[in-house]
């Protein structure tokens, strides 16, 4: 069975109140090795901001979305 190279911390820090920044710099996700969902993705969301993600299908967007709570390390 493969575990995942993050673990989770038994005491985890509180997310911090007020504006948080989440940030992705060159990311590159693929589900196997002849599939590339995402490819050099670089973003920056900024506290406070509304962000729609838009793209066809098979574009990466819930992809994305998985990434950003953690359902895939």
């Amino acid at each position: 069975e493969l575990k995942p190279s993050i673990v989770s911390p038994k005491r985890p820090k509180a997310v911090p109140k007020g504006s948080v920044t989440i940030e992705f710099q060159d990311v590159f996700f693929s589900y196997n090795a002849d599939d590339m969902s995402i490819g050099g993705l670089n973003l920056i969301i900024r506290g406070g901001e509304t962000v729609g993600i838009v793209g066809p299908s098979g574009a990466g967007k819930t992809t994305l979305r998985r990434l950003l709570t953690r359902s895939w390390d």
